[in-house]
């Protein structure tokens, strides 16, 4: 006789959760914006929201510790009639997902949000007791998610072959880099650009620009400049490069900042038998390094001989249970390992608890080229690291997430981590924040005036942003300049480099001779 398990202690129809915020105002704000709900009454001590079916109560007090506990309970449960769809909306929405089995088996069948403030909110199905609620991703979720696959199957089909057309119209040669931009990004891309040799054929990627940035980049950019309409991350734009080009390539992030070419250099040297050399990798007790995808340069034979034998296969964001990857406007999923690939995982990597292949170590998923790189060691393919520059260090409890040299400095993340974001989940504390906004400042100001108008505008937001925190845009660049120094580690020449506002000038090989 089947048992049913004791339904989850939660609170009785018709109740309403109390939860405890640090700052009315910010939870408000936060609760309309990730969480769909709406203010009826805002007070200074306390607000009510509703949304969902559901009524909570704000009220100010000291924020949610979790404390020893890695399983604790929710601090409210609520109950909804289409869970799934409404999983599928705070997805969207950018909200902080968690399974419920993170909680507990108890919890299985639920899912929950974190707020701003710690508070987790756990979601339910009215009317179903525990034992009867599906866990996620099963057959109702499956054929959505099987549809979305298909349409986004036929959309990277179609824009391949833009992108194999564009190299045939501008016979971009073996060996170019690719680098990506999107909308409010064009002083990085610059940054970013004017330190990479002239004569390197590097082709420039935009999706999801303005027609005013577009124009700006086709008459102003000495780089072929290649457009797409629909935003994507930089792991959707690799993915189109990956299945459009015939030789090997390069790829480059914005926020990398290469200042020795001899990088470049050593990233395109022919060496047998590796699909794919990088100068950022990290450990991830695998018994290989990892490639982070900063700045890599991959094996045209390594991608075909892969792709013939693990069918399907493409360096994006991969997950069991699959998510948003949050590009703005847009509505791009990650990828799901499929039988065959997780066939070929289990030959490289050890099995979760779960019985399927694990993830590497502090990431629920296998980020950009992760699964590639370990599908093509199961064909004898390696990764080669041409520096030994550490990625993900914020996973081993280092202060910095990713190191820099006098050769190579990156900037993670500026496609997600807006630092005019309050709410960003990339500034996990403020000086984080802070930091990005003087970064933001120093790259954006030397040239807003050359950009469209927008660029001025924004300008003007991080000059407020810096203004509400209590600093001044006089302080930013000798701010960067210590952080780069006694943090960083670079050199003088090194920082003046970065620093340097005509980012044409010399090289630092070339600063020191």
């Amino acid at each position: 006789m089947r048992v049913r398990p004791t339904p989850p202690p939660a609170r009785r129809p018709g109740t309403v959760a109390c939860l405890t915020v640090g700052d009315i105002g910010k939870a408000v704000a936060y609760y309309e914006q990730f969480f769909g709900f709406r203010a009826h009454l805002v007070e200074s001590t306390a607000a009510w929201l509703t949304g969902h079916g559901a009524t909570l109560r704000l009220r100010l007090g000291p924020p949610t510790t979790t404390g020893a506990d890695d399983r604790p309970d929710p601090d409210a449960v609520l109950y909804v009639r289409q869970p799934e769809v409404l999983r599928r909306r705070l997805d969207d929405w950018g909200a902080h997902l968690t399974s419920g089995t993170t909680l507990g088996e108890q919890w299985r069948g639920y899912y929950a949000v974190r707020d701003c403030y710690g508070n987790l909110l756990a979601f339910g199905s009215t009317g179903a007791p525990s034992a009867l609620l599906r866990p996620l991703y099963e057959a109702g979720d499956d054929a959505r998610r099987w549809l979305g696959r298909q349409i986004g199957d036929r959309d990277q089909r179609r824009e391949s072959r833009r992108l194999r057309d564009f190299h045939q119209r501008h016979q971009i040669p073996r060996g170019a880099y690719y680098l990506h931009v999107t909308t409010g990004l064009l002083h990085w891309l610059l940054a970013c650009e004017r330190r990479l040799p002239p004569e390197l054929p590097v082709v420039v990627v935009g999706s999801g620009l303005t027609a005013q940035e577009s124009d700006w980049l086709a008459r102003q950019l000495p780089r072929p400049f290649h457009r797409i309409a629909a935003r994507r991350d930089d792991a959707g734009v690799l993915e189109l490069v990956f299945a459009a080009t015939t030789g090997d390539f390069g790829w480059i992030e914005p926020g990398c900042l290469v200042l020795d070419h001899r990088v470049l250099t050593d990233l395109a040297a022919p060496a047998g038998g590796v699909a794919l050399r990088c100068a950022w990798s990290y450990d991830a007790g695998l018994g290989a390094p990892l490639a982070a995808p900063y700045l890599l340069f991959f094996d045209a034979d390594a991608i075909r001989q892969v792709r013939a034998a693990v069918s399907g296969i493409s360096p994006g964001i991969y997950a069991y249970d699959r998510f948003n990857r949050q590009v703005e406007g847009e509505r791009w999923y990650t990828r799901t390992p499929s039988r065959r690939q997780r066939q070929r995982l289990a030959a490289v990597v050890p099995r979760a608890a779960d019985g399927r292949p694990a993830t590497p170590p502090g990431t629920p998923f296998y980020d950009t080229t992760v699964l590639y790189q370990l599908a093509a060691r199961t064909c004898g393919w390696s990764v080669r690291p041409v520096r030994s520059l550490r990625a993900n260090n914020h996973v081993r409890g280092g202060a910095v997430q990713d190191d820099a040299s006098d050769e190579l400095v990156y900037i993670g993340a500026l496609g997600h981590a807006d630092p005019l974001e309050e709410f960003s989940g990339f500034f996990h504390d403020s000086s984080v924040r802070q930091r990005y906004l003087f970064a933001e400042y120093v790259t954006l100001q030397p040239v807003a005036d050359r950009l469209p108008d927008s660029y001025r505008t924004r300008l003007a937001a991080v000059v407020e942003a810096l203004a509400a925190q209590g600093l001044r845009p006089d302080d930013a660049h000798a701010a960067v300049r210590d952080y780069l120094r006694t943090v960083l580690g670079l050199s003088a020449a090194a920082t003046a480099s970065v620093l340097q506002a005509d980012t044409t000038g010399p090289t630092v090989q070339e600063a020191v001779g």
